[in-house]
């Protein structure tokens, strides 16, 4: 399928038509689309950077990634270029560092645009509280802001670091399984799960033969495996999948922290909390609900994201992930700015 690219925007890595709720920015600007080129608006709509540059992205640490004629740069919240588009690939801005891709190499950059740590890596993830997963021939470790090894590459997939442990592999791609290390690289969860999430509020979602429960830092189960799929915590709700199989059938909602339904599962999809709000699913239109489950925005959006500085992504009109206006809404469900094509 040929996606309309005219119709959306997102904060992350990934092109339309995915949208990336997880990699939201820190500033109340958001990136539009005109007439084929991008730009920024405010949280009244506003129009704060003009349309025109051929990507963009969200602002992290006060800059955002934009791309023109194929490379990519970086902007300040004034649209002042900050580091020219000559990159491949850019990561956003964290810990005062951003990854870029050169001739299929990664490595890392300062806000000034000054390259920190040399092109040398395969693969290369964000910077988190001051470590950032590569990958070199094959393998991911970790490296500190100045590229020393805090752990070597070893493993066959890594994630960030969140809550004070990192989620890894080992035993390779197809048959290994996951654990998590500290910040000095040691396994401290020996690997044994077939999947897991990320920590959060001290619990992470971890999958046992096709069940997902809740494991605390020390390994112990404290929500014992009997979800169909099970997300990290946010806002001190995690959202699970309640029957089906497969990556199929059931349906949503949360649990707290000791495991327990606090918002029944009646949705089809659903997204995590994030800002005191949850995107669900209702009949095939998307709306959202507070953490006691109200519906605080009726369903009537063909896709929706999860809010981030009081505004949300939505998709209005269009059918089966094609088609529709991008737009941006506040909490009350006001539309700020909509696509006029």
């Amino acid at each position: 399928m040929k996606a309309n690219k005219a119709a959306f925007l997102m904060c992350g890595l990934i092109a339309w038509p995915v949208f990336a709720g997880d990699l939201l920015g820190d500033d109340v600007r958001r990136p539009v689309e005109k007439d084929g080129k991008y730009g920024y608006i405010d949280q009244e709509g506003k129009v704060t950077i003009n349309p025109q540059f051929d990507e963009a992205r969200c602002f992290r640490d006060g800059l955002a990634p934009v791309k023109v004629s194929g490379k990519w740069g970086f902007v300040n919240t004034e649209g002042e270029t900050i580091v020219n588009p000559q990159y491949d690939k850019v990561g956003d801005y964290s810990d005062g560092r951003a990854f870029v891709q050169k001739d299929g190499k990664y490595g890392y950059i300062d806000k000034d645009g000054k390259l920190v740590v040399e092109l040398k890596y395969n693969d290369a993830g964000p910077f988190v509280d001051g470590k950032a997963r590569v990958q070199q021939d094959g393998k991911w470790g970790y490296v500190r802001e100045n590229g020393e090894w805090i752990s070597s590459p070893q493993f066959d997939n890594a994630a960030e670091f969140s809550d004070g442990l990192a989620r890894v592999k080992s035993g390779g791609m197809l048959n290994g399984k996951y654990g998590y290390v500290d910040e000095s690289g040691k396994m401290v969860i020996n690997p044994r799960y077939d999947d897991c999430g990320d920590f959060a509020n001290g619990l992470a979602p971890v999958e046992i033969d096709d069940k997902w429960g809740y494991i605390n830092k020390s390994g112990e189960t404290k929500v014992d495996p009997q979800f169909a799929e099970a997300h990290s915590f946010s806002d001190e709700l995690a959202l699970v999948r309640v029957g089906g199989a497969l990556g199929m059938g059931g349906k949503y909602g949360y649990i707290d922290k000791s495991g327990t339904l606090v918002i029944n599962a009646k949705y089809d999809e659903a997204k995590p909390f994030h800002d005191g709000r949850a995107a669900v699913q209702v009949d095939g239109k998307w709306g959202y609900i507070d953490a006691k489950g109200n519906m605080t925005v009726e369903p009537r959006f063909t896709h929706a994201e999860e809010f981030d500085g009081g505004l949300a992504q939505v998709r209005i009109g269009g059918t089966l992930g094609m088609g529709g206006h991008q737009a941006w809404i506040d909490k009350s469900g006001n539309v700020v700015w909509r696509a006029s094509s």
